[in-house]
């Protein structure tokens, strides 16, 4: 599970740099790549981020049941690597 810098203000996981960094990964490491899409502020101002990254890791935790099939069979839930470019999760 990946959680993206940016200050908790801008990029998503659909920005150019993590989005190709993510199907790299995929792609050469033979993992699943979740990156957390955590609401941005200053629209959403904090602990919005802190409270939506919490939730998916939660979920990531629960097996994705329910919200991916493709995860919820394929991924080892046992094996979960946290990661992060300094977005303040520390």
């Amino acid at each position: 599970m990946y959680f993206l810098g940016g200050g908790l203000c801008s990029f998503t996981a659909a920005s150019a740099p993590y989005h190709n960094y993510f199907n790299s990964l995929a792609s050469k490491g033979d993992v699943i790549a979740v990156s957390v899409d955590y609401r941005l502020a200053p629209k959403h101002p904090l602990p919005a981020a802190y409270g939506d990254s919490w939730e998916a890791l939660l979920w990531l935790t629960s097996g994705c049941r329910g919200l991916d099939r493709h995860l919820e069979e394929s991924g080892d839930f046992g094996r979960v690597f946290l990661s992060e470019t300094a977005p303040g999760q520390t």
